[in-house]
């Protein structure tokens, strides 16, 4: 019995990840006999696909002990924005390359202001949120924008298959892989994890990870409690890192 306590904590959470999706499936497959049809399994995780490839960004943040509420705003304003470049004549693939760009230029933004700003994440994101909500109604006054959305190609992406796996399923399988091989088998995805554990410590060079998070977490560092030590009489590590810098 102890044996099973003493595997990787990976594959205990993926076990109990599986047993609560059978036990899901068995109840609703109770209520509803064609719950677990060909039919509806297909419509099903190609419409979950959108919430799982939300879910796998929000995990960097939650790993580092953070909290992002703005990514249904910012979302809107993504889909919005491939919409309105859809509407203007745009290729497919720039259009959702600007989408993909007004997602990259929110997270810039609720980085710099939580990293360098140092305000609370939960606020800051639930501001940036808000303003994504508005923005995107810039683009067609409070209406849906369908003008060429339905020859643009994209319909075909979503519907094209692969090993008759749906396309936003496998998008949504390989956005998966690399976010758990980032996080998992990476040097990079280690300090993610050392940084939600403790974000002083991630910073020292005996961690190795200080290079690379050092001037992200300055918002999240308890810099008054760290000067404070500095200035206290506790003795310190003559090659400590706090040693250095006080």
């Amino acid at each position: 019995m102890t044996e099973i306590f003493k595997l990787p904590p990976v594959v205990l959470r993926l076990s109990a990840f599986i047993g609560l999706l059978a036990l899901i499936a068995i109840v609703f497959q109770f209520f509803a006999p064609a719950y677990l049809s060909n039919a509806n399994m297909h419509a099903l995780l190609r419409h979950m696909s959108v919430n799982g490839l939300a879910a796998i960004g929000l995990t960097f943040v939650i790993v580092v002990r953070q909290f992002d509420l703005s990514f249904p705003g910012v979302a809107s304003l993504g889909a919005m924005t491939l919409g309105f470049l859809l509407a203007t004549d745009h290729s497919l693939y720039v259009s959702i390359g600007g989408g993909v760009l007004v997602g990259l230029l929110a997270g810039l933004i609720n980085g710099t202001a939580i990293a360098y700003l140092r305000l609370p994440d939960i606020v800051t994101t639930i501001a940036t949120g808000g303003v994504a909500i508005g923005l995107s109604y810039f683009y067609s006054n409070g209406t849906s924008i369908s003008e060429n959305f339905f020859m643009s190609g994209i319909l075909d992406l979503n519907d094209a298959k692969l090993f008759t796996f749906d396309m936003p399923v496998v998008i949504l399988a390989a956005a998966a892989i690399v976010a758990g091989i980032i996080l998992h088998a990476s040097r990079f995805g280690r300090s993610f994890y050392a940084t939600g554990e403790n974000r002083v410590s991630a910073r020292f060079p005996a961690f190795g990870f200080a290079p690379m998070f050092s001037r992200p977490l300055r918002s999240v560092e308890p810099w008054p409690v760290w000067r404070s030590r500095c200035s206290s009489h506790r003795p310190v590590p003559p090659m400590s890192p706090q040693a250095a810098s006080c």
